[in-house]
């Protein structure tokens, strides 16, 4: 008879199995107990962040939203550019030219031309110039890629698109606002300034939308410059 063979006849004994969801399930039954008798307040991972209830998340951001925010920002004309003409334009054509469409705000940081014109659009990014041609009755905005013409806009005086305030060209527009965390509309008017080579832009707007999901209204007094682009480039 071979080595470790069992015996004829012989019965062989055999460990019943036992399921391993079993042994598991018991595992976690022990380790349920343990953590009950040590209390909560040593429980790892239970009860030490635990997320508000639904009803309470809600009555937070219900108070966020209607508690909602206001901003006043008035920006006085930097003295770092030159001083602005003492005496009113009449004759509107001297804003008249081609200009860079970035320029710069008081603040200081960077401005947008097409952007303070007509507001937020996907394609403004593109843009490269602004030509402004005024006369007393008709205001002609175009703005160009390169060569390309993205948007061309008359502005009429007997329609009431623009105006002259006390020997100023005034533009009355009304725009998306789009920033981080910022998303709205606003009316704006804009106030042009002849500077020599460069066009100063005054924007006094008001606005309303949602500043970081609540609401949120705004006014704002403010100076853009933007420089001419000479013939030869």
């Amino acid at each position: 008879m071979n080595e470790g063979a069992e015996p004829d006849g012989a019965v062989a004994l055999r460990r019943p199995r036992v399921s391993s969801e079993v042994i598991r399930g018991d595992a976690r039954e022990e380790s349920d107990a343990s953590l009950r008798k040590v209390g909560p307040e040593l429980r790892p991972d239970r009860g030490r962040h635990r997320a508000p209830s639904l009803p309470f998340a809600w009555l937070a951001t219900a108070l966020a939203l209607l508690a909602g925010c206001s901003s006043d920002r008035v920006v006085p004309y930097p003295s770092r550019w030159p001083p602005l003409p003492q005496t009113a334009v009449v004759d509107f054509s001297a804003l008249n030219g081609r200009y860079r469409e970035k320029g710069e705000w008081a603040e200081p940081s960077q401005a947008s031309f097409t952007q303070l014109l007509f507001g937020f659009r996907s394609v403004w990014p593109k843009a490269q110039v602004v030509s402004l041609q005024a006369t007393p009755s008709v205001m002609q905005i175009e703005i160009f890629d390169g060569p390309i013409l993205l948007l061309s806009k008359s502005f009429t005086k007997a329609n009431g698109d623009y105006s002259s305030e006390d020997g100023r060209l005034v533009i009355r527009t009304h725009g998306e606002v789009v920033g981080e965390g910022v998303s709205g509309k606003q009316t704006a008017t804009l106030q042009f300034f002849p500077l020599g080579d460069s066009v100063v832009v005054r924007e006094i707007a008001t606005g309303s939308g949602f500043s970081m999901l609540a609401p949120s209204k705004w006014t704002s007094d403010g100076w853009a410059r933007f420089t001419k682009i000479n013939a030869g480039e």
